[in-house]
């Protein structure tokens, strides 16, 4: 304020009073500003993290209890669900210093915070790439898809992923520790190692930001296209056979070529195992190309400012980050951390995706189970469902026939 005053003082007396107003709204501006990042930081982070951690143990219970747990994809996305809720829990920890509860800034839980913060945001930022990649061989390479897309790779490229960053991050636990400041000991980077972290950061920032961001950019346009040109396709094939449930079926099913369902292993007919696969891979498709979109808006902005302030420092020693500079990095880590606890909106928020039907399907499952250990009754809508269901069943029998339909019959 005082800086402000005296450069006022040099200016001529009749606009002096102009350029007081101007800078007193804005001084009021900028306060205002601080306030709502604090309101943010302490009211809103921890519903954050509370609805982050809840939907992502609903996420992790779906995709494994369900029939989605037959699909390479869920092992991604169940890693993903992990990831992220290691990562809020972190944050949990950290954001109670804002209530003066200050366990990270005790020794040992200080650097158990920082290392699992930076295992977790690998973890999570490449289970989408990873992801990225399964669905990009799914769909412009099928004929790879049953040998390259199975769970056991999945499970084997998470191990790996993990036992990087395990790796990597190790240095966190010997350069974090306890320092003075201001009377207190705050959570900090050890004396002597400033430098080195700084620079680990920045690796941090390719390996976590540039690298991943640009393999989901490229993959998901080649997707897109991909898609596109296959739809394009399977209307012009319908336009050419109008008898053509089986000619869009065969059209489409160039990205989907077997004839097992992949969600219970036997053996279908082969339009239905068609139909029923390319449906299940476009729609995990679309799932992942709204999952990895998001990704990338909510995280760039936080990397990039973490990319500015370390150059300015290298161009010059005595830069300082200014108040307000420090309240936008705290509004774009705000939203960095949002992006950990919105998972389960994208799966379920946009259309019938196969996540939101596996979730109805357990829902409705847990609901006769109440029903059956307490006494409801099953209401009415629920009877009427399962005979649609028994009489479509029935005709599917009559269809075709053998083994297929006691199977279904069976279920």
């Amino acid at each position: 304020m005082t800086g402000y005053n005296n450069n006022m003082s040099t200016l001529p007396a009749w606009n002096s009073s102009h350029h007081l107003n101007k800078t007193e709204l804005s001084i009021n501006a900028i306060d205002y500003f601080k306030q709502v990042v604090t309101y943010l930081n302490v009211y809103l982070t921890p519903c954050i993290i509370i609805i982050g951690i809840t939907l992502n143990t609903v996420c992790l219970v779906v995709l494994l209890k369900s029939n989605m747990r037959y699909q390479s994809s869920s092992v991604y996305l169940s890693t993903l669900a992990i990831a992220d809720s290691g990562f809020l829990l972190a944050l949990f920890i950290n954001w109670l210093s804002w209530v003066r509860v200050y366990v990270i800034h005790r020794h040992g839980w200080c650097q158990l915070v920082v290392y699992v913060t930076y295992v977790c945001s690998f973890l999570s930022v490449w289970s989408v790439a990873s992801f990225t990649i399964e669905r990009y061989i799914a769909i412009v390479y099928p004929f790879y898809r049953l040998t390259m897309c199975t769970v056991q790779r999945a499970r084997k490229v998470v191990f790996i992923e993990t036992l990087f960053a395990c790796t990597l991050y190790m240095y966190s636990l010997w350069t974090s520790d306890l320092r003075e400041y201001k009377g207190f000991h705050v959570c900090s980077t050890r004396t002597g190692w400033t430098h080195f972290v700084e620079i680990m950061m920045n690796i941090d920032t390719v390996i976590t930001l540039i690298i991943p961001s640009i393999i989901i950019v490229v993959l998901n346009i080649r997707i897109s296209i991909t898609m596109y040109m296959t739809q394009k396709m399977n209307h012009s094939m319908f336009r050419m056979d109008r008898g053509g449930v089986t000619t869009i079926e065969q059209g489409v099913c160039l990205s989907s070529s077997d004839t097992t369902s992949s969600l219970t292993g036997e053996r279908l007919p082969t339009d239905r195992a068609r139909s029923h696969n390319t449906s299940t891979q476009t729609n995990i498709t679309r799932m992942l190309l709204l999952v990895s979109t998001v990704f990338v808006i909510l995280n760039l902005p936080s990397h990039l400012f973490r990319i500015y302030s370390f150059f300015m420092t290298l161009a010059s020693s005595t830069f300082t980050i200014s108040s307000t500079a420090q309240c936008w990095q705290e509004l774009l880590q705000f939203l960095f951390n949002v992006n950990f606890a919105i998972n389960f909106f994208l799966y379920t928020g946009f259309g019938k995706t196969i996540f939101h039907r596996e979730l109805i399907k357990l829902l409705r499952k847990q609901r006769q189970r109440l029903g059956d250990i307490f006494g409801f009754a099953v209401p009415l809508y629920r009877l009427t469902q399962r005979s649609q269901r028994s009489t479509r069943t029935l005709v599917n029998l009559s269809e075709h026939g053998g083994e297929t339909g006691r199977n279904q019959l069976r279920e």
